[in-house]
């Protein structure tokens, strides 16, 4: 059985290759149709609106669709839909219902048009993935730290007692955090938590926090974390994402200065 589809018997109707970016699953009719997210992730890019348009160019071409981030950076994509039922921002899981098979963008007939991309977002053979997990996410996160009134700090890849197992310096208060492939965000001192982020760039969306305005409280999905307090010691390992005490790492009204992630 297909990962996006319930049903997988003779689905395919555009293989990939030759020009053909993705792999085209044909329609059956009922809910037979519905589309289901390939594996769990956050929905990065949803468009609507669509009708069907055969001489429509880049990616109006594609219709209504849905475009989803993975846990090991990877992506799928799902295109010509009738109907969306995320959003953007919204973390989905395995099996969860995304849409609707449609004919929307430059398409000839109702059909799903598949795509799965690599980290940086280039075009991969999805045919192996119609029933296969995508390749599994690294054991190592990626992550860092902005200072308070200074700069970003180079990428830690582990966690361990020496100088390069943890993002931060003790003593400097962190007013930024990066996190590769997870969703994190960050409580600034003396205010409230922020919005979710789930990508590293360089704009305002592209890191948790507010240069300026010290953290004292993490939350990473998908992850073990902790937190060092400025002039104290590092906080017990926090595993999960919630409003109690054990679902962030830090101390309100405490500066933090240094992170772990695993």
């Amino acid at each position: 059985m297909y990962r996006v589809l319930t049903n997988s018997s003779k689905r395919i109707t555009g293989k990939y290759g030759n020009g053909h970016l993705g792999v085209d699953l044909g329609w059956v009719g009922g809910s037979g149709d519905n589309v289901y997210a390939h594996s769990a992730g956050v929905v990065v890019k949803v468009v609507t609106g669509k009708s069907k348009d055969t001489s429509s160019r880049g990616d109006d071409t594609y219709g209504n669709y849905v475009k989803i981030k993975h846990s090991d950076g990877y992506y799928t994509l799902y295109a010509h839909l009738e109907s969306v039922d995320v959003k953007v921002g919204e973390h989905v899981e395995a099996g969860q219902k995304i849409g609707y098979m449609g004919e929307t963008g430059n398409a000839f007939g109702k059909h799903l048009h598949f795509e799965v991309r690599n980290k940086e977002d280039r075009i991969v053979n999805p045919t192996p993935y119609l029933t296969e997990d995508l390749p599994e996410a690294s054991n190592k996160v990626e992550y860092r730290v902005h200072i308070l009134g200074g700069s970003w700090l180079p990428w830690v890849s582990k966690v361990d007692d020496t100088q390069e197992g943890y993002a931060g310096i003790y003593g400097k208060t962190i007013d930024g955090i990066q996190v590769r492939g997870r969703r994190y965000r960050a409580h600034i001192l003396g205010g409230s938590w922020l919005p979710v982020v789930d990508k590293v760039d360089d704009t305002a969306n592209g890191y948790a926090g507010i240069y300026g305005r010290p953290i004292d409280g993490i939350q990473i999905y998908d992850s073990q974390y902790r937190a060092h307090i400025k002039g104290g010691k590092w906080l017990p390992w926090v595993s999960k994402v919630d409003n109690k005490a054990s679902g962030y790492a830090g101390l309100y009204g405490k500066n933090i200065d240094g992170i772990q992630i695993k």
